[in-house]
């Protein structure tokens, strides 16, 4: 078993009900994740996944945001990626579009936040509780970040 499926298959059994966790598992068994292009994959009605060449960014350049139905497995196929992280409960709306978009963006908290760094082969899982704040230079070295975000409905 390939670290990816791994990892999906460890946060699936945590996560999601069997019936999805298979259907995600048969799904991502007959992929080459490395090879396939940048873009949106429709796995079922309540899963897909894209893949996304991320142009790196500094923390003041990007806002947190949030999703309400669905849970977010971002993936690092390439390159480094820091994420911030807090509970959503405690941020401030700044533009809603969970409606239209299931997204939400907020305001900068006066607060600090958690943060991760993640690299090939690393993921992390973001259940609709957690805003997060994605796509930042995790050094000064690495200006892209090649990954795969997974996104399953609550």
């Amino acid at each position: 078993m390939t670290k990816i499926n791994q990892l999906f298959h460890e946060w699936i059994i945590e996560t999601v009900v069997n019936e999805k966790r298979e259907q995600i598992l048969k799904y991502f068994q007959s992929l080459d994740i490395n090879n396939l292009k940048e873009g949106k994959y429709t796995i079922s009605d309540e899963s897909f996944f894209m893949i996304q060449n991320n142009k790196l960014k500094k923390i003041q350049e990007n806002r947190f945001e949030n999703h309400k139905q669905y849970c977010d497995f971002q993936f690092v196929l390439e390159g480094y990626e820091r994420i911030l992280f807090a509970d959503v409960s405690k941020l401030e709306i700044q533009e809603d579009n969970y409606s239209k978009e299931d997204i939400a963006f907020f305001k900068q908290p006066n607060f600090l936040s958690n943060e991760v760094i993640l690299g090939p082969g690393s993921g992390i899982l973001f259940m609709p509780e957690t805003a997060h704040k994605p796509c930042l230079l995790a050094d000064d070295k690495s200006r892209y970040c090649r990954k795969l975000v997974l996104k399953v409905k609550k």
